[in-house]
């Protein structure tokens, strides 16, 4: 991967939308550290509180000051996960970027098959769900609102890949451009790449 402008930025950075994942966050690290360190890169993990009221902050206070490679910006209050990753991309500084959920849902494992991809030369690429917990009408509502947007706007967005995607840093930085306060990120990704 090229550097970027910061010649101290991490090779990858690690965003994670957190909002009330108390008692997911301790297991999400478990998983997450052996795949990050077993790929011999430097890295940073964006965790971003999206204004969580249980106790998700104490757990990312203490995560930040055990490992200088974790950092958190937290929300006053809840503004939804889209604010959230788009809060942590502008905080991003690695070459490539990738965006995953804090609910265990999305496996850590498959990183690496996502940046190697990455580095075939795609500008985005995207990881499909393997395990859901969602409820049937979360999931039959998910595809519905994929249908009509792959119709209406002719993008193709893949179905359960929003929460799991990797990023080149030059996609990153076109996104950071658009200053809209309410984004659609998948619909964007789709429309940049």
């Amino acid at each position: 991967m090229g550097m970027t402008e910061n010649q101290n930025a991490p090779d990858i950075s690690v965003i994670i939308p957190v909002y009330n994942e108390e008692g997911n966050l301790d297991a999400l690290r478990a998983e997450l550290w052996p795949v990050l360190e077993g790929l011999g890169e430097s890295f940073e993990v964006l965790f971003v509180d999206d204004g969580s009221t249980d106790g998700s902050p104490v757990i990312l206070r203490r995560f930040a000051e055990e490992d200088p490679r974790i950092r958190v910006i937290r929300f006053a209050r809840n503004f939804g996960q889209q604010m959230a990753n788009t809060a942590g991309l502008r905080h991003a500084r690695g070459c490539a970027v990738i965006i995953m959920d804090a609910d265990l849902q999305t496996p850590a494992e498959h990183i690496p098959e996502l940046l190697a991809k990455l580095r075939e030369g795609y500008d985005i690429v995207y990881g499909r769900r393997e395990r859901t917990h969602d409820p049937l009408y979360r999931r039959w509502g998910s595809r519905a609102a994929g249908f009509l947007i792959n119709k209406t706007t002719g993008f193709r967005i893949p179905d359960s890949a929003s929460g799991f995607v990797a990023l080149d840093e030059r996609l990153v930085k076109t996104v950071n451009r658009y200053n809209d306060r309410s984004r659609y990120l998948s619909g964007l990704f789709a429309w940049l790449s």
